[in-house]
This record gives C-alpha cells, structure tokens and sequence, in this order.
C-alpha cells in the first residue's frame, strides 16, 4: 500500500518498522510502501494520506510490500531457524572433525610402534650378522687356503683358513701352529 509523507518528513517508525521515502515525484512529494495492517497507525498522524502508486514510479516499484516491512517478527523467526540450522551443522562438523582427528592420532601412534618395533628387528639383525663385508682382504672364508707369516722371534707361524665357525660373530678365528 502506498502512502504520502506530508511536506517536511522523509521517514516514519511504526510499531517497530521504520520507513523511509521510496519515491519522490518532479513536484517533490515524497512516497512510501507499508502494508496495509500499519495503515491505520500511519493515518492517525496528521498529514500522512493512502494515495494510489504514483504513476511516474519506476517500474520495479511495485504496489506490494516489501517483505522486511511486513513482518518483522516472522523475518527475525526466519534468521533464528537459519542461525539455528547452521549452528547444527557446524556442531555435526565439529564432531566429524574430531573423531577423524582422534583416528588419525591412533594411526599415528601405531605407527610410532611399528617403525619402533622395526628399528629393533634392524638393531638385532645387524648385531648378529656373521656375514662378511665387502672390500676385505685375504682368503675367503671356506676356501683352504693357507698362508704363513714371521713372527717377530723369526719363527714362522702357519694359519689355516678352514670352514669354522666364528667365536665373536665379527671375523672367522685363525688358529696359529709353531713349527
């Protein structure tokens, strides 16, 4: 419903709902839409008139009223719900969070054992090694060879580098014989 401000005012509050002008016409009256529940109100103020849309109104000033002008109550409803809904939503996406930050730590935990657990089988694996290293010298392991040497008396000493089993788990035990 449209209404005319009479001369002097550009804005009005009724029942909680302020209007302002929405139109001002070439001979400077100045317009405004409210619904017509406020009209009675608006009326028993000296001044104000229900006119008819004013027929030089831009077009995209209907005769229907806006929808934040007719009930505000309904629209702080509406707002409230859609706070409520979203808050909601972001409670379920908190506890999503959560729990997928919890299985991700227990992953993680569990790992830390694993990859514990596999630098000790790595520790007790290279202790106990009987392997030999690359780049050694002298005859290999098993191979018969034998090889003499001088002791310092001017003695000569005889090794045999049989198949034995070694005695400390780093190198195979040479035997020594005085001749």
């Amino acid at each position: 419903m449209w209404f005319r401000y009479p001369p002097g005012i550009d804005n009005i509050n009724v029942q909680e709902q302020t209007f302002g002008v929405d139109y001002k016409d070439r001979d400077g009256n100045q317009f405004f839409r409210a619904p017509e529940s406020l009209s009675k109100s608006i009326l028993v103020i000296p001044g104000f008139a229900v006119v008819t849309r004013p027929a030089d109104a831009p077009a995209d000033l209907t005769d229907d009223t806006p929808e934040d002008k007719a009930d505000p109550l309904a629209q702080l409803s509406s707002q409230v719900e859609t706070i409520r809904t979203e808050n909601e939503a972001l409670k379920k996406g908190v506890s999503e969070l959560t729990a997928e930050r919890d299985a991700l730590k227990a992953q993680v935990e569990a790992l830390g054992r694993q990859l514990a657990q596999a630098g000790q089988q790595a520790e007790a694996a290279t202790a106990g090694s009987t392997a030999p290293t690359v780049g050694t010298t002298g005859p290999a392991i098993g191979s018969g060879a034998t090889s003499a040497s001088t002791a310092p008396s001017g003695d000569t000493t005889t090794e045999s580098h049989q198949d034995q089993a070694p005695h400390s788990g780093h190198a195979p035990a040479h035997q020594g014989q005085r001749k």
